[in-house]
């Protein structure tokens, strides 16, 4: 089970596997009612989600996104 895609030489390597999808993942973005952020695009939601990644720190200003 993996839960990404299989890599092209992951592909080669078992020609003969077959892939069943079993589920999806979702993402609920949750703000506070004093937060003025009313709409949040897929590429800022993205941007927003690397950042938190890269630098282990929690993003307060989304509209520099």
């Amino acid at each position: 089970m993996a839960g990404r895609n299989l890599k092209s030489e992951e592909k080669e390597l078992y020609n003969d596997i077959t892939v069943y999808k079993i589920g999806l993942d979702g993402i609920a973005i949750i703000t506070s009612n004093e937060n003025n952020i009313s709409d949040l695009t897929t590429q800022q939601v993205q941007k927003f989600i690397l950042a938190k990644l890269q630098t282990g720190k929690v993003l307060v200003e989304v509209t520099a996104l």
